[in-house]
């Protein structure tokens, strides 16, 4: 089998382009500097051929041989099944992150030994790749459209990674994070459905949860869980974050549209969130897409649509941030956004239903929507402390923090989001502490207590 070797710097002579319906797939997608790759490439011959970073930057360049591949009606499903091609030498002194053949196709680069760790949602990127024709949700959709719908839908990790799919909202995240209050440290990438490995989170000090990651197995959130009620400290910076239950089995996912294998009629949805899978969201991960969604229908008519409103800035972790109360932090794309329950307002002012909130400590930062929205929800920025002895988490509410408007600096908001973020890790870093002593609950008005034990408002966590 030919031997490659990517070759790091900026390197003399031309390159070759790969042309459409060509392509290339390395597993595994994510491993260690100095661990080799297989490759599968797709095209006649050998090419020499550039390798860039997730800014499009030349960093390197790599000679692969190929072969012609068809594409399998069934890649979806089964991904790709064809002798691999090549082998991939990946030097051991690469910097972890995310690069590109070709600036095209995808595969992570992780720092073994690292006390930071990222969740790459590869899962997600998967369900929505549509190589070879198809993706989870078009399939789904022509099932809907033909009006045979299965239950169990198989989806391959197998097959070629692009670059839309491999960053989707995460270009603000990747691109900061090299620069931000991690500049200079290695980083562990570990994708999601990998978690539930022995020891993978061995060593982890700070784990990051960024972008979309929506799909994930039952295993993976109890190794996440266990980290933090352990001690481990975790960020998140995304949305419709844990939203679909999926169960890994051996390189592909099952996905289960309604029923299990234990019972073909319940749960009734695909969503963790779904009493019936008895895994409640709320004390993993706190804000959570039962209490969210998207608020794209009227987003644009709210008067606080695109901002986040800082709510408490009582706190360490406030202070830190240089919070002001009533302050805003213009994101446009917070219309996605994980929230918690609303018990009342008082005026446009969320008041937190702290009955379905258990934690030791914690605090609202800020908040996306108030009172006037449809669907009376919010986007929680949130910070929270499970119990005296475990990690500490802070959740931003939005995929928006992980986009080029958020963590990249283009949007409205400037550097702001970035400068927030790079305070919340430097100060959960320090071991410093992030809450202010709990306050009493607020005294609840007559009416939100009439609605509540009308069961007019329906509590879960």
């Amino acid at each position: 089998m030919h031997r490659a070797l990517l070759e790091l710097g900026t390197a003399n002579g031309s390159f070759d382009v790969l042309r459409k319906r060509e392509w290339i797939m390395l597993a595994p997608y994510c491993a260690d500097a100095g661990s080799p790759r297989v490759v599968t490439a797709s095209f006649a011959g050998t090419r020499r051929l550039r390798v860039t970073n997730v800014r499009g930057e030349l960093v390197g360049c790599v000679s692969i041989q190929g072969r012609l591949i068809p594409t399998p009606a069934d890649a979806l499903e089964n991904g790709i099944r064809a002798e691999p091609t090549a082998t991939l030498e990946i030097p051991v002194e690469t910097p972890g992150g995310v690069y590109f053949i070709d600036n095209q196709w995808a595969f992570i680069v992780s720092r073994p030994q690292a006390s930071c760790s990222v969740v790459i949602p590869l899962s997600t990127m998967q369900a929505f790749n549509d190589w070879g024709g198809r993706s989870a949700y078009t399939e789904r959709q022509r099932q809907r459209e033909a009006g045979h719908k299965i239950a169990l839908h198989h989806y391959s990790l197998q097959r070629p990674l692009a670059r839309r799919f491999a960053i989707d909202v995460l270009a603000g995240f990747l691109d900061w994070l090299p620069k931000g209050a991690l500049a200079g440290e290695e980083i562990r990438f570990i994708p999601d459905h990998e978690l539930a490995r022995p020891h993978v989170l061995a060593g982890t000090k700070l784990l990051l949860i960024p972008g979309r990651s929506e799909y994930w197995t039952r295993e993976s959130r109890r190794a996440v869980d266990a980290y933090v009620d352990n001690g481990g400290d975790m960020v998140l910076l995304s949305s419709e974050t844990m939203l679909h239950e999926i169960r890994h089995e051996e390189d592909r996912l099952a996905w289960w549209w309604w029923g299990s294998p234990e019972d073909p009629n319940s749960p009734a949805v695909p969503y963790w969130y779904d009493p019936a899978r008895k895994y409640p969201l709320t004390p993993s991960i706190g804000p959570n897409p039962g209490y969210g969604g998207s608020h794209k229908p009227e987003a644009e008519r709210h008067p606080e649509w695109g901002i986040y409103r800082v709510y408490d800035c009582r706190s360490p972790l406030a202070k830190a941030c240089h919070l002001v109360s009533g302050q805003t932090i213009a994101l446009r794309s917070t219309a996605y956004y994980d929230g918690l329950p609303v018990r009342w307002y008082k005026g446009d002012l969320p008041m937190l239903d702290e009955r379905a909130l258990p934690f030791h400590r914690w605090t609202l930062l800020g908040h996306s929507f108030g009172l006037d929205t449809p669907l009376r929800r919010i986007g929680a920025w949130f910070a929270f402390q499970r119990a005296p002895g475990s990690g500490r988490v802070v959740h931003f509410g939005s995929f928006a923090w992980s986009t080029m408007e958020g963590l990249g600096g283009s949007g409205p908001g400037g550097a702001r989001p970035a400068e927030i973020v790079d305070a919340t890790i430097r100060l959960m870093r320090s071991g410093a502490k992030l809450f202010a002593p709990q306050p009493e609950p607020a005294a609840v008005p007559l009416r939100a207590r009439l609605k509540s034990l009308l069961g007019r408002r329906r509590v879960r966590w």
